[in-house]
């Protein structure tokens, strides 16, 4: 009996604590864990890219004319310039929920060629294009919100002039 006496013991001691581990559990309780931020979600769908930004103002920054400015998708938009010498130039100005600089990470193999760009938000960078006529990007974080603007070919001052009417318009 005296041998029985420590190991009955113990497990009382057990059961006494997995009982009250069991009380404070938030599936027994019904209580939900509390949340690690309280940043309130960012509602991209307010964002309306074209009033931010309209066809006129791209078409002015570009030296042309407007063929079309045209919503695409929730804070996004697409504009066609017609410029003098009769070709047409495509841009893209789109609005996203910040994650860290993952476009920037995406193209470790382009490091080199990322350009930082003072002035604009939190933080902004110019990515060349990898071809003559292939996409190039500016990219502009504040907080929460992340603006890309896409164009093609040699297109920096008009991608930056882009960033900076929107910038203006959304401070």
């Amino acid at each position: 009996m005296k041998k029985l006496l420590p190991a009955f013991l113990v497990a009382v001691i057990l059961m006494s604590f997995i009982s009250a581990c069991a009380k404070k559990s938030p599936r027994e309780t019904g209580s939900k864990p509390k949340p690690t931020s309280t940043r309130k979600k960012l509602d991209l769908s307010a964002l309306k890219p074209l009033d931010i930004v309209p066809a006129r103002k791209v078409a002015e920054i570009a030296g042309g004319r407007v063929v079309y400015g045209q919503d695409t998708g929730v804070a996004e938009a697409k504009y066609d310039i017609k410029l003098p010498s009769g070709k047409s130039k495509y841009y893209m100005l789109k609005f996203e929920s910040a994650v860290g600089d993952r476009h920037f990470l995406l193209t470790k193999e382009r490091k080199k060629e990322i350009e930082k760009l003072n002035g604009l938000w939190d933080r902004a960078y110019f990515l060349p294009s990898a071809m003559p006529d292939g996409p190039a990007y500016v990219y502009v974080v504040r907080d929460d919100l992340e603006m890309k603007i896409q164009g093609y070919g040699d297109a920096k001052d008009v991608l930056v002039g882009i960033a900076k009417a929107a910038v203006a318009k959304l401070k």
